[in-house]
């Protein structure tokens, strides 16, 4: 179970004032908690980010603002199935290297009407251009379509429009919901802030997932004691079969 205090609107205001002015737009983030800890009753959780712009003068256009959330890199093998004589078979498969195991996209309002296609494309923001771009993946690619499909199912990945919300013209917001099935690891966290579709801030923070509990010190052993652990599961794994044989064995 999770506990964590979010800061409260004075929190931010106070960071915000240690922005010294410079000239043009300057972007003060915060995020709560920097430490998610997953035991076993885990069952999802969330991180709340704020965000700040510091300005010289008062711009033009209001501010729009797209957040993105990159999770531990992984390697995953798709596969295509067909249905030949009423049974599904593998009929093809591809692996993807180094994609993002959680990515979230935020915005306050739909993304492509922020800013240009190409300039989207450049900075590799959304879903599927930074999927797309990372993977190497042709576009529209069936496989890598397919596993965005799935992951956004099981909300890995999440591309959301209307998830930055203002809390003043400068001020703003954003929910990242975590699922059960997040991987430990560092999730780097993007902001960006445009006006009249023209970058103008950016700013990066992170936050880490970890074990804690049973979980952790199974994991830290397994790594750090390698050999003995391994001793010790094939021990545990007889003495349970063992142990499987004398109750249920007949006389």
């Amino acid at each position: 179970m999770i506990a964590f205090l979010r800061p409260s609107m004075f929190a931010l205001a106070a960071l915000a004032t240690q922005a010294l002015p410079v000239a043009g737009e300057e972007l003060v983030s915060t995020i709560a908690p920097e430490l998610i800890s997953i035991s076993a009753n885990y069952s999802g959780s969330s991180v709340v980010a704020f965000g700040a712009v510091q300005a010289s003068k008062k711009p033009a256009h209001p501010y729009d603002v797209i957040v993105t959330v990159t999770g531990p890199q992984q390697s995953v093998v798709t596969r295509r199935k067909e249905r030949v004589a009423g049974v599904w078979l593998n009929k093809g498969s591809q692996t993807f290297t180094d994609i993002p195991s959680f990515l979230g996209v935020f915005a306050n309002r739909p993304i492509d009407a922020i800013a240009s296609a190409d300039l989207l494309r450049e900075q590799r923001i959304g879903l599927k251009r930074a999927l797309f771009a990372d993977s190497g993946a042709p576009k529209d690619d069936p496989y890598l379509d397919n596993l965005i499909k799935i992951r956004t199912e099981e909300q890995l990945y999440n591309e959301q429009p209307k998830g930055v919300t203002f809390l003043s013209p400068t001020a703003f917001r954003v929910d990242i919901p975590l699922p059960q099935s997040v991987l430990t690891g560092d999730y780097k966290v993007e902001f960006r802030v445009f006006s009249d579709g023209v970058p103008l801030a950016h700013n990066v923070s992170a936050f880490r997932v970890a074990k804690v509990g049973v979980e952790e010190f199974v994991i830290q052993a397994a790594s750090d004691y390698s050999l003995l652990y391994g001793l010790a599961t094939t021990f545990m794994a007889l003495l349970m079969g063992w142990m499987a044989s004398v109750v249920f064995r007949k006389d």
